[in-house]
């Protein structure tokens, strides 16, 4: 086997390996905002005593719903949804109605809109320098260079490029994993006046 031909089929599993540090990214982020979501509802709490953006999962799918309605008067749509969420105030609120979708090959819009939904940082915390660094990362590095190689581009990297990107990916799953179990242990599902009270 020639040096070039060699060299020409690892850069073939580096590029294939570019396609799985994504599919891994989206499998993750998902599968951690999920579990992060079945932790809080596990702790059977009384609606009122949740963030709203866990009473807004919880209703979720009645807001979709009542979304479809014209006028906010509709017995089936917006009056039963806020009927119900007036009378389930003090009931023990035990699972969402919101499906947590990475939408395939997750970019940071996508990771902002899940983080906020879980009531944490769309920025996982980072300040605006390592922001920026971490957002060209994510989303060209990751996502846009993976559409790249699956859609025929040609597009080339290196072994050292490769490990370096893996090496990035591992540092974000850690960061993600981080501010969930963070935000698990410091409560910040709980609605500000239960948080309050606790304290």
């Amino acid at each position: 086997m020639s040096a070039r031909r060699a060299t020409s089929e690892k850069n073939f599993l580096y590029r294939g390996g570019l396609v799985l540090l994504c599919a891994h990214w989206e499998g993750f982020l998902r599968n951690s905002v999920r579990l992060y979501f079945k932790h809080v509802f596990a702790q059977e709490l009384r609606l009122k005593e949740l963030a709203p953006n866990f009473v807004a999962a919880a209703f979720f799918a009645d807001v979709q719903r009542a979304g479809k309605a014209e006028y906010p008067g509709s017995v089936d749509t917006h009056g039963k949804l806020a009927q119900r969420i007036i009378s389930r105030a003090d009931e023990v609120c035990r699972n969402s109605t919101w499906e947590v979708r990475a939408e395939g090959n997750p970019g940071t819009e996508v990771l902002a809109r899940l983080l906020s939904s879980a009531g944490l940082n769309p920025r996982l915390g980072l300040d605006a320098a390592n922001w920026s660094t971490m957002s060209v990362f994510i989303d060209e590095q990751v996502v846009r260079d993976r559409h790249l190689v699956a859609h025929g581009e040609g597009f080339q990297i290196s072994r050292i490029e490769f490990l370096e990107r893996a090496d990035r990916m591992l540092g974000l799953l850690d960061r993600v994993s981080s501010e969930l179990i963070g935000a698990a242990e410091r409560r910040i599902y709980l609605s500000m006046e239960t948080d309050s009270q606790v304290a």
